[in-house]
């Protein structure tokens, strides 16, 4: 059969297979994927590689009902990104493929390689949200040929299901996309192209789910907003549809994270106050409260000092950060919390193992907490646009009342946190509540 299956009789023609490879190519790869559409879908059965055109000028158009019904009958599909995929397959026997290298070899192999004519078609037509709709199919098929060659010795491998639930949430604030004031963005933002990102003055950023320690990262047409910096006044370009934005800040979550990891639990509700009155032994000054939340950072992120090794809280970080690196050596790895192994390599040492060992602990309680949270405003018009590591901000209605906000703050607590209520109409003009 030629490698283009463009009828409902040839696509019969092909038997589903137990596992499977697929593609999803989209209009433009600069674009969100909310922001376009399927062109081709690329499929590999482990003997010859096949190009479901969906909507491509040179062939006709594959009914796509019929090829989701196709890739359905199939035990795994694997891809390479499976957030991305799911936007345009949704489907359940769908794996990631990134995971599961990076599990196996700590990092991702280069992926990114295009033809002249793919380039100069970007370089010409860079603005159009379908341009591989012109660019020549056998081009097409050619690249996603090459990702498919660097990638195929991992199908078959598999991974903890908690990969799957943080796309799940991820991909649910990705949608929410986050409501901007376009002067103001444009001031302080330079964007490549703002279509790309950007409808109806709303921005829709991607998550980065492939990393290291599993924290995520964030990029949306050279907006990180994970990164904004708080001092230029950027972040006031990001406003709420609803009536207003409420942030929910977990206080210490780190030290709280440590805490609970090491047993070392304080008598009050303010880990940093703990601390400090053991360390001077008396009360202490909001001062010297927030000298010590400053020292807490420095010491478990940078080393503990003798000092810091008579306080009973970092005794114990102290000890639970030997022992980390002990069983990385003893075992050549070490399994992070979310079930992540972690090879151990040339350039890792017992303080930036530690600093790994935190992020992916953070990692997987944001997930946990998500799932509860996104759960609890699903029948509500507010919704959860961006999670910056130790904050979820929520684009709040206030007709949904009071109560989800009130239960979201006991997921919190029950998780065994304190959290910081802030509320404003932009996101640089956030106020205590």
């Amino acid at each position: 059969m030629f490698y283009i299956v463009e009828t409902a009789e040839q696509l019969q023609q092909l038997q589903p297979t137990k596992e499977a490879y697929i593609e999803v190519i989209s209009g433009n790869s600069n674009y969100h994927p909310i922001l376009t559409s399927a062109v081709v879908v690329y499929y590999h059965n482990g003997e010859k590689g096949y190009v479901f055109p969906i909507n491509h000028t040179e062939a006709f158009k594959l009914d796509y009902d019929l090829v989701k019904s196709f890739l359905s009958k199939h035990s795994k599909l694997y891809c390479v990104d499976k957030k991305f995929t799911s936007y345009f397959l949704d489907l359940e026997n769908l794996l990631d493929l990134g995971f599961i290298i990076l599990d196996k070899e700590n990092k991702l192999p280069e992926l990114e390689d295009t033809t002249q004519i793919q380039r100069e078609l970007y370089r010409d037509y860079y603005y159009k949200n379908d341009i591989n709709r012109i660019i020549p199919i056998s081009k097409l098929y050619e690249t996603a040929e090459r990702k498919y060659q660097k990638v195929s010795s991992y199908i078959g491998g598999s991974y903890d299901d908690f990969y799957d639930r943080m796309i799940k949430v991820y991909k649910k604030v990705e949608e929410a996309g986050i409501q901007t004031e376009e002067k103001t963005l444009n001031k302080h933002f330079e964007l490549n192209y703002s279509a790309y990102t950007i409808k109806d003055n709303v921005l829709y950023t991607t998550y980065n789910l492939h990393n290291l320690t599993s924290r995520p990262t964030n990029s949306g047409n050279g907006i990180n907003l994970l990164a904004l910096n708080k001092e230029t006044g950027g972040r006031a370009a990001f406003v709420p549809k609803g009536t207003m934005f409420l942030e929910l800040d977990v206080t210490a979550y780190h030290p709280s994270l440590l805490a609970k990891m090491t047993g070392f639990y304080d008598n009050s509700e303010d880990i940093y106050t703990s601390i400090a009155e053991e360390r001077l032994g008396r009360a202490v000054t909001p001062e010297e409260r927030e000298e010590e939340k400053q020292r807490t950072f420095k010491a478990i992120y940078g080393g503990m000092t003798e000092d810091d090794m008579t306080v009973t809280f970092f005794n114990k970080v102290a000890k639970m950060q030997e022992y980390l690196w002990q069983e990385c050596i003893r075992q050549g790895g070490i399994y992070l919390p979310t079930g992540r192994w972690l090879k151990k390599a040339d350039n890792l040492y017992p303080q930036k193992l530690f600093n790994y060992y935190i992020q992916n602990l953070e990692t997987l309680t944001n997930v946990e907490m998500l799932e509860e949270i996104l759960e609890i405003l699903d029948n509500h018009s507010s919704r959860v646009n961006l999670v910056v590591y130790d904050s979820f901000l929520i684009d709040f209605y206030t007709a949904d009342g009071k109560e989800p906000i009130q239960k979201i703050q006991e997921i919190i607590k029950k998780h065994g946190f304190t959290t910081k209520l802030k509320y404003g109409n932009n996101y640089n003009n956030l106020q205590k509540r």
